[in-house]
């Protein structure tokens, strides 16, 4: 299940820069066990009932057997990595990782903080999404050998429609329906989670917003 966006996003860089070949495929299946590792985490650390419109692993199999298989997925992942014998693209994912992982820190200590800023929240989407995303548009460019600035420039790219895509996704926490959304509505509300869409609703809606969200 899920959208598959960041292996997707590694194949296109790849096919924009005129590389296809299947170390590409292996590198996409790579990004997407990366992510999925920070999914199942997630579900813990929320205590998440519903992922992808279905029950969560954690929920099904309980936070053991979920930690020990997101903890599998980051390292096969390394491993089929490692295989590929790139250092400068092993070195990218292992960056993005461990600045996933900050992410995920900044995120738990900033919960329920109503004085997280706008720079605050987009430090923290930068590193647990868009980073990411970043990483695939970047590999894309690093397989098919299309120099520094082009590199640079799908780098740019990828981590600003990374950007966009948690701001949307934090958006339809408020807006969407459970069906559409595959997951419960207004979780990080609930969750204590200060994203942009409540943060701007505490700048401009002063007093009265704060006592409301409390």
């Amino acid at each position: 299940g899920g959208k598959r966006i960041r292996p997707a996003l590694l194949l296109l860089g790849c096919r924009l820069c005129g590389h296809r070949s299947d170390r590409a495929i292996l590198l996409a299946s790579v990004v997407e066990f990366i992510h999925t590792a920070t999914l199942l985490h997630d579900d813990i650390i929320d205590e998440a009932t519903v992922r992808r419109g279905r029950r969560s692993v954690n929920s099904r199999w309980g936070n053991d057997i979920t930690v020990l298989l997101g903890d599998f997925l980051y390292t096969k992942s390394m491993a089929m990595a490692l295989s590929q014998d790139n250092l400068r693209i092993l070195r990218l994912l292992s960056d993005v990782t461990l600045r996933l992982i900050e992410g995920e820190i900044l995120e738990i200590e900033r919960n329920g903080n109503l004085r997280v800023t706008e720079e605050d929240h987009l430090d923290t989407i930068r590193r647990k999404t868009a980073d990411l995303f970043a990483a695939c548009t970047r590999i894309g460019a690093i397989l098919g050998d299309v120099g520094e600035d082009r590199e640079k420039a799908l780098g740019s790219y990828g981590l600003n429609l990374g950007l966009c895509f948690q701001m949307v996704d934090d958006l339809l926490d408020f807006t969407a329906e459970e069906k559409t959304l595959g997951k419960p509505v207004a979780n990080d509300l609930r969750e204590g989670k200060v994203t942009l869409p409540m943060i701007f609703l505490l700048r401009r809606g002063g007093k009265a917003a704060v006592e409301k969200v409390k």
